[in-house]
């Protein structure tokens, strides 16, 4: 299934952007190749898992297993049982396999005596290999890794495929037999952010849950953060009384957001998208190093922190501001204030980095900020 490793897109012009990858979202642009991957057929008889209707393998898991490898030994389980009607059994170190193959899902102690070498691959990359007759080996450089081999190993050699959301969607051959040839692939993504916008919206609990699923066995995951977030960056009700300099000047007065009482601007959407801040005003790059540096703190876990553009285009007009975009639309119709914009993310995320090195920033590429800065 071609394409499976696709995303919308990494920002342009990297050294302009220095540490911002810039994602322009919308539904359509999932084409490019699956990620770099390398396969090697490597002679020996093939694992045979399930024979004539007869189980022959067993599932092995890690010691106190997560709950995604938990998760993605049942989707294993599971799809094979759709596919030969035999439900394959499974067991966690250090219990030995009773059967006579035996599918490592995850770091067992087994898979790690192998030198997979899954130190060099990202994160969500993975290695599926089958040294024996007697092992087939499903791990990850991390848990996401290890459900990406799960998925692709029943891509590959079950022929299941994941069309649409929905039961309907799944195509699970049937099969009396299945059996593994010795084969060593490791893969990765091609692309770092891969997602559809949009998926939700306006549906049940149930199409909502069908469409994340789908996602996620297309192997679909956002590791950019990059949405409309800069009204938390300056939060109205922490912000407006101690720097007003930090919100816009709409037709020659400061305007200052605020929710209605007894809300915050998290609870009301139109305290977010009523206005952009000032990206010239003296001290918010240096108030949202501080914002961003304390996230990180409180989330050692968090990879990736967005400078999106609130949902406005109420940009800031003072004389700073004029002064550094001018007035002049963009490509698209929209007034450009791409230079302070681009401006304030590259200071921003300069100053994040000294104390967070490695950790990225997106955001959107749209409306006022759709083109680069000049130069």
């Amino acid at each position: 299934m071609q394409g499976k490793w696709s995303c919308l897109g990494r920002g342009a012009n990297r050294s302009a952007m220095q540490h911002l990858l810039a994602i322009t979202i919308g539904m359509g642009g999932l084409a490019s190749p699956r990620g770099a991957a390398q396969t090697r057929v490597d002679g020996p008889a093939p694992v045979v898992m399930v024979e004539a209707g007869q189980a022959r393998a067993q599932v092995v898991l890690p010691a106190g297993a997560s709950d995604e490898i938990i998760a993605a030994a049942q989707v294993l389980i599971e799809t094979i049982e759709k596919a030969t009607g035999v439900r394959l059994t499974s067991i966690s170190d250090p219990a030995e396999p009773s059967a006579e193959a035996a599918i490592h899902v995850g770091a067992t102690r087994y898979a790690g005596r192998q030198g997979l070498g899954l130190g060099t691959l990202d994160p969500e990359g993975f290695v599926i290999c089958v040294p024996d007759a007697a092992h087939i080996l499903l791990a990850g450089a991390s848990d996401w890794g290890t459900e990406n081999a799960v998925l692709e190993f029943l891509e590959r050699y079950v022929g299941v495929r994941w069309l649409f959301p929905g039961d309907l969607g799944a195509v699970v051959p049937r099969q009396a037999s299945l059996a593994i040839p010795s084969v060593t692939v490791r893969e990765e993504p091609a692309f770092r952010h891969r997602l559809f916008s949009g998926f939700g919206r306006g549906e049940s609990a149930e199409v909502q849950r069908e469409q994340t699923q789908w996602a996620r066995r297309n192997r679909m995951r956002g590791r950019i953060e990059f949405h409309h977030n800069l009204w938390r960056v300056f939060l109205p009700e922490d912000t407006t009384g101690t720097h007003p300099e930090f919100f816009p000047m709409l037709a020659g007065e400061r305007f200052l957001p605020a929710p209605p009482a007894g809300k915050t601007t998290a609870e009301d959407t139109t305290a977010q998208v009523s206005w952009q801040p000032c990206f010239t005003a003296a001290g918010s790059v240096e108030h949202a190093v501080r914002v961003i540096c304390e996230a990180f703190a409180q989330r050692p876990d968090l990879l990736s922190y967005s400078l999106g553009i609130n949902d406005s285009s109420q940009y800031c007009q003072c004389p700073a501001c004029l002064q550094v975009d001018g007035t002049a639309p963009n490509a698209i119709g929209s007034r450009s204030i791409s230079t302070s914009y681009y401006t304030w993310c590259n200071a921003v995320a300069s100053g994040v980095t000294v104390r967070f090195p490695g950790k990225t920033f997106g955001l959107l590429a749209y409306n006022g900020a759709y083109e680069p800065a000049p130069g």
